[in-house]
């Protein structure tokens, strides 16, 4: 019998075959999907 996880594990083996990254551009791709890579700080709103 197959483990939660291990379902979950093959789940994201899958979306993440995608994956790709162009640095040069600023761009990360998964499943054809854009993402936007930043730090938290840069989040923060007290100054």
């Amino acid at each position: 019998m197959e483990s939660v996880f291990d379902k979950a594990s093959d789940i994201f083996k899958k979306y993440f075959l995608t994956f790709s990254a162009n640095p040069s551009l600023s761009k990360i791709e998964v499943n054809g999907l854009r993402y936007v890579l930043m730090r938290t700080e840069s989040l923060a709103n007290d100054f």
